[in-house]
């Protein structure tokens, strides 16, 4: 993943990686996380935090977009 990714982009990457992994609990093992918060992140019940972030290789950024009709 290359360019700026969305919630959703993200959480397609952490499927596909889970999936490779052969589960939840395997992935959520070898990143050192709890396998019902890697699943209450693939159910959108919890935002991906910073360490599910890292071990997708990734980083949280905040960007601002201009507003049709601003100053």
């Amino acid at each position: 993943m290359t360019a700026p990714a969305d919630t959703t982009a993200v959480l397609a990457l952490l499927r596909e990686r889970v999936d490779a992994a052969g589960s939840q609990r395997a992935w959520a093992s070898a990143h050192g996380l709890s396998h019902s918060y890697v699943g209450e992140v693939l159910r959108g019940s919890r935002a991906p935090g910073a360490r599910v972030l890292q071990a997708l290789g990734l980083r949280k950024s905040v960007t601002f977009q201009p507003v049709e009709g601003g100053r």
